[in-house]
């Protein structure tokens, strides 16, 4: 089992402290600094690049798509058009309706088009958290985390690799989905101000919340519901 390997390694703890790879939305940011001219310095926008692959919320559903364009509207506010894979355009969808990001790959063009790696997201987004992970394996990452100094924050891609699961787009778009789950939330919650980061739930939190879950979805997690 996967997890055995990754729980026997001991320098799990090292293996959080890295920064994640693009995964909250990117913000729009301006200069305030006056130019030397004296006019205003141009604004600089930090957006995704054409060709990035998002999770976002659009009226209300979850939707896999392909970032084409961005734009800045005139009071600073930044929007992308995203491309589904039905071909239909979502215009005007907001950094903040945007839950994860996937960065072009390297020659992400002819047969390698992000279009057509749309769906291997999908079938991430379809897949229910019951059949993503194991919950033991979800258990003793949370235990391994919660050993960690009180408030650390713990990102995609360190918690890809203690389960242990690959840290390609789409394997950090599985522990994403993970992560953000029902079964997630039991261990873990996000932390402000970042879309894609985790902080280890208290144990007494965490106890009240397994009850919860397996009171209501205990058929979906077998003998995790039965310790």
């Amino acid at each position: 089992m996967k997890l055995i390997v990754a729980v026997a390694v001991a320098s799990t703890a090292s293996a959080f402290l890295r920064a994640s790879p693009g995964a909250a939305p990117p913000s729009l940011r301006a200069k305030k600094d006056k130019a030397a001219d004296g006019d205003a310095a141009p604004v600089e926008v930090n957006a995704l690049g054409k060709g990035s692959i998002v999770e976002f919320e659009f009226n209300k559903h979850t939707c896999i798509g392909v970032v084409d364009a961005h734009m800045v509207k005139a009071k600073g506010g930044l929007r992308y058009d995203v491309v589904t894979a039905d071909e239909k355009v979502h215009a005007g969808v907001a950094p903040k309706d945007i839950h994860f990001s996937a960065a072009p790959l390297p020659g992400d063009k002819g047969d390698k088009s992000p279009m057509k790696r749309i769906k291997d997201f999908e079938d991430v987004l379809a897949t229910s958290a019951a059949r993503l992970v194991d919950p033991e394996v979800l258990e003793i990452c949370y235990e391994l985390a919660a050993e960690e100094d009180d408030g650390k924050v713990f990102r995609v891609k360190e918690i890809a690799k203690l389960f242990d699961e690959g840290t390609s787009p789409v394997d950090l778009y599985r522990t994403f989905r993970i992560m953000t789950s029902e079964l997630g939330r039991v261990f873990f919650k996000s932390a402000k101000g970042e879309a894609a980061a985790f902080k280890a739930k208290a144990h007494k939190a965490v106890d009240a919340a397994k009850v919860t879950l397996c009171n209501t979805h205990g058929d979906d997690y077998g003998e995790f519901c039965l310790v």
